[in-house]
């Protein structure tokens, strides 16, 4: 069915559009400045304009949210909309540019490789602090919080963010939430990015990496092990610490039941596996908790 019968069956059902799951989707700031503007004169409903937005980029498919008909929707995002939500944003400096310490321009790539670029001091501050807290989240207050310390240390003064700074950072934080440039959530992330001394990988993904090698992470996202990385996981029970992790693993290779490799070439003296395994244990838990499959 078409968008607008759907609707039309809601509304006979006593619902009323909220909006899609994915905010991004509603956003026409990607859309060429004349067809937005076409948009808002064809459409005078926010009904024919997500119809009208289906028909432009062909979308076969749909995750709307629904409420009574008698509640009151308020759809105008304001910095009261960020106060007691979360954000994620994977967010990177463009390599080689200047640094946070110049006063020009500074650009962050997203996982899709498109490019923000931003003159704001306090956004290109909040940017960092976003992409390298990922994919754990922020709160937004804390988030102005680490803001308003690093202007002060970067000013050499007492001045924190002014009401003017934190309104751009608040706006520019909106945009990019809207752009589905970034994440809000009411609820804090369920997983950790700091491995422990007795790390503990999530139950699915260990009962998962028995059977494949491809494993759900705690953002409903899929993530790739390779033959170390799911001989590892079914370790991370919170029984076992580094060492004994390592030691377990050797055994496996020891017994065959798992085959450790360099060039194609397994690796058979002890020392020198021991040796391989303790680096890849490393290199695979921080890989695990940049791919939110720790837990506390």
């Amino acid at each position: 069915v078409y968008f607008h019968e759907f609707m039309e069956r809601s509304q006979q059902a006593g619902l009323q559009y909220i909006g899609e799951a994915d905010l991004g989707v509603m956003w026409s700031g990607n859309l060429k400045p004349e067809t937005a503007e076409a948009l808002k004169g064809a459409a005078n409903n926010i009904i024919k304009m997500e119809q009208y937005m289906d028909f432009l980029r062909n979308r076969m498919f749909r995750r709307t949210l629904l409420c009574h008909k008698e509640l009151r929707i308020d759809r105008n995002l304001t910095t009261r909309s960020l106060e007691g939500r979360y954000l994620a944003a994977d967010l990177k400096p463009v390599e080689g540019q200047a640094d946070e310490r110049g006063n020009g321009p500074l650009q962050f790539r997203n996982a899709r490789q498109q490019v923000i670029s931003t003159t704001s001091q306090v956004t290109q501050s909040a940017f960092s602090f976003l992409g390298k807290s990922w994919p754990q989240s922020i709160g937004f207050e804390e988030l102005l919080h680490r803001v308003d310390e690093f202007i002060r240390v970067k000013r050499g003064n007492d001045l924190g963010l002014s009401d003017d700074e934190r309104r751009v950072l608040s706006n520019d934080l909106l945009t990019c939430i809207a752009s589905d440039q970034m994440e809000i959530s009411v609820n804090t992330s369920r997983f950790t990015t700091k491995v422990s001394e007795r790390p503990v990988a999530r139950g699915l993904a260990r009962y998962q990496a028995t059977v494949g090698n491809t494993v759900t992470n705690m953002r409903h996202e899929l993530a790739g092990l390779n033959d170390v990385d799911r001989a590892l996981i079914n370790l991370l029970d919170g029984e076992h610490d580094r060492s004994q992790i390592i030691t377990e693993l050797a055994k496996m290779a020891t017994y065959g039941r798992l085959t450790v490799s360099v060039e194609q070439e397994p690796i058979r003296d002890a020392k020198r596996l021991e040796g391989y395994l303790s680096r890849a244990v490393d290199v695979s838990l921080e890989k695990f908790s940049r791919l939110a499959l720790l837990v506390n």
